[in-house]
């Protein structure tokens, strides 16, 4: 967080600078404070994975980890949006309630409370054609028995892994990558910069429509900024968790 930042002016993409601050561009509907929500990195990630990467048909089965946080709860409307069944989990039970009340989606589960490998098996009886994985390898691992031949996984990380050193642990069945001929892909929001216009007239038509909740918890000032990261890595924001430097 900062609340000033020097640049050159150089090396400009849609979204940062080279000192990684957001540039706000002008687009009808949206407030400065949507690039940092609607319209920031977490929701591009989103979309970069279900509106660009994904390959799926409306009716197929689409597992999104974490999905109320900001990437997978985008990426469970951007689901629904494109027809798809939706299968998501989430850390408690009022997320939950959450994610089938405001989200509308088919399936949802509280992974600390329910054995992965069940839920998703209950959830899912024709099998997943498509996971979105943002949560942790475990869950990844869960889904693997339960893919169809021939379909999609996309990796945009591993929250569980960002305060162990990055490292993953060894997947014990990762054979169902081989025996059912999946595609495995890691991604980044930055792959599909080309679609960036696209994603902002999207977003904002799709609020302004009312087929995208965009759920913020904002804290006050930037003496806040570490509790707020670290609420988010404790899993306690629904949505995008922004900090509030100042009301401009």
């Amino acid at each position: 967080w900062q609340d000033h930042f020097i640049s050159r002016g150089d090396n400009f993409i849609p979204f940062m600078t080279s000192s990684d601050a957001l540039v706000v561009r002008a687009a009808p509907g949206a407030a400065p404070r949507d690039y940092a929500g609607l319209l920031g990195i977490a929701s591009m990630t989103a979309y970069a994975g279900m509106a660009c990467l994904a390959e799926c048909v409306p009716g197929d089965t689409v597992v999104v980890s974490s999905g109320a946080g900001t990437v997978g709860s985008v990426a469970c409307q951007i689901a629904l949006i494109k027809g798809l069944r939706v299968v998501t989990s989430a850390g408690t039970d009022e997320k939950v309630a959450w994610l089938r009340r405001e989200i509308g989606v088919h399936e949802a589960f509280n992974y600390r409370t329910a054995g992965l490998a069940d839920a998703l098996a209950r959830a899912c009886p024709n099998g997943i054609d498509l996971v979105l994985e943002n949560a942790s390898p475990e869950h990844l691992s869960a889904c693997l028995p339960l893919m169809n031949e021939l379909r999609q996984i996309l990796i945009s990380g591993f929250v569980s892994i960002y305060n162990t050193g990055g490292k993953v642990p060894p997947f014990e069945n990762f054979e169902y990558v081989l025996d059912r001929f999946l595609t495995v892909r890691a991604y980044r929001f930055m792959d599909c910069l080309e679609a960036y216009d696209r994603f902002v007239a999207d977003m904002l038509a799709w609020r302004a429509a009312g087929k995208m909740v965009f759920r913020e918890i904002v804290f006050e000032g930037l003496e806040a900024a570490p509790e707020a990261f670290c609420a988010l890595l404790r899993g306690d924001v629904t949505g995008k968790g922004l900090v509030r430097l100042s009301d401009a």
